[in-house]
């Protein structure tokens, strides 16, 4: 079953990676450490909005276009989690947005 490890929600700190790949595309990176930092949903809208953007579609899908984790399987079209679980979290959004004219 899905096991949730990482937090949604900003907390002024970032995730610390060290990874010599890369989900963009083969060979080995020089330079391992990276940080992330979460950012809601709501955060990401309202940063649109605030820009004066008008949103047009949001869309959230099942699939990821590369293997996230050891425990997702190759499906058509991508990387999904088991059977079970690919109802439980979306893997990605979509955000369609135009500034107006």
């Amino acid at each position: 079953m899905l096991r949730l490890r990482y937090p949604y929600f900003a907390s002024g700190r970032p995730q610390s990676w060290d990874n010599e790949t890369s989900y963009v595309g083969e060979g080995k990176l020089a330079h391992t450490r990276s940080y992330e930092w979460p950012h809601p949903l709501s955060e990401i809208i309202n940063a649109l909005i605030g820009a004066g953007l008008q949103i047009l579609r949001l869309d959230e899908d099942r699939l990821l276009p590369w293997r996230f984790s050891p425990r997702m399987l190759e499906v058509p079209g991508g990387f999904a989690w088991p059977e079970g679980e690919r109802d439980c979290v979306p893997c990605t959004y979509t955000i369609i947005a135009r500034k107006p004219a």
